[in-house]
């Protein structure tokens, strides 16, 4: 596609100037630029070393999506480039720790639109648990039918013995499960491993992502449940908050808009303070407040922030094995109510 070097335009950020690449329409892409709020105090100390190359890597994956979507929220776009630059991840395949996905919300109805949320990537999540300075290790890795992979239970632990076959093809037809292995700086060792037919079950919920990428979301799958169980860092929390606005339909907010817990330990590993009575009381408790919470939203967009919030929230008095099924609960009452919000 030919470019106009003379339409090429130069923003400031954090006191540097951003050279922007020209473009076939540079009227949408000044309105993303000029109007982006990429100054604010909430930004990392990660995104003032690394602004040049962010806002370049960003304006050219937004240009992509205007030429694919033009009647794509523009709006929609500067929220998500905004999160992208908030929780410290470029965008693009090059480095793969995110991306800009056009969804249809509404379908079929007069508030029908197209919007762009931002999708995490797997490689998006480990850069994340590094920076959180807690893992010393991870592995993630897929399970294909050539393969020879079995599993078993010590007093370590779940164990496995992966052996991958030799001109092995990455595709879809082929995944049996993908696993993640990781090592925490203290010494805690865990195997997260998801089959096929959870994955599968995910892929009929989220087409348009996994139809089109279905390798790097298998290999995410496991980084991402594993990731509930980690320290819960403000960036990691947002990633999971992203994550769990586009599996219940609703737009993301913009993360300026809410504060995370600023300590780590909202999920600890061991929890040998409470008793189970204790613990099912704070669980009942949290579940509750949701429910409440999200019974008294006004707008979707109110819901989006509340479902946000309430992710970051998960308390201690949780045990490991309900976090999954409270992250996801969540996601259900966020669904429903945006639906009903919708049908009014």
């Amino acid at each position: 596609m030919p470019r106009d070097a003379s339409n090429s335009i130069t923003v400031t950020v954090f006191d540097r100037r951003v050279n922007l690449p020209a473009c076939r329409d540079p009227v949408m892409r000044d309105r993303v630029f000029r109007q982006l709020d990429l100054t604010a105090e909430y930004m990392p100390p990660w995104f003032m070393e690394n602004a040049a190359r962010f806002c370049s890597l960003a304006a050219v994956e937004a240009l992509k999506l205007q030429t694919a979507h033009q009647d794509v929220d523009v709006n929609s776009i500067k929220i998500a480039i905004f999160n992208a630059a908030t929780l410290g991840l470029m965008l693009g395949p090059t480095m793969g720790h995110g991306y800009l996905v056009p969804f249809l919300i509404n379908k079929g109805k007069p508030q029908q639109r197209r919007i762009v949320q931002l999708i995490v990537g797997y490689k998006g999540y480990i850069e994340l648990a590094f920076k959180s300075d807690w893992l010393a290790g991870l592995t993630t890795e897929l399970v294909l039918k050539e393969d020879k992979f079995r599993r078993w239970n010590s007093i370590g632990g779940t164990q496995i013995e992966h052996e991958l076959a030799l001109g092995r093809k990455e595709v879809w037809p082929n995944v049996l499960a993908s696993y993640c292995m990781y090592r925490t700086k203290a010494g805690y060792t865990n195997i997260v491993i998801v089959q096929r037919d959870e994955l599968q079950r995910l892929k009929s919920r989220q087409k348009n992502v996994w139809d089109s990428d279905p390798i790097p979301m298998s290999l995410k799958t496991p980084v991402r449940r594993a990731a509930k169980l980690w320290q819960l860092t403000r960036e990691l929390g947002g990633a999971t908050c992203m994550d769990n606005c586009v599996e219940a339909g609703i737009e993301q907010p913009a993360l300026e808009q809410f504060e995370f817990p600023e300590e780590s330990s909202a999920i600890p590993l061991v929890d040998g303070e409470l008793s189970p009575i204790e613990r099912k009381f704070n669980g009942e408790r949290f579940i509750l407040g949701a429910e409440e919470e999200f019974e008294h939203c006004g707008t979707v967009a109110e819901v989006g922030m509340v479902l946000a919030r309430r992710t970051s929230e998960v308390p201690s008095g949780f045990d490991q094995g309900l976090i999954d099924d409270a992250i996801d609960y969540l996601a259900i009452l966020a669904k429903s109510r945006s639906e009903q919000l919708g049908e009014q």
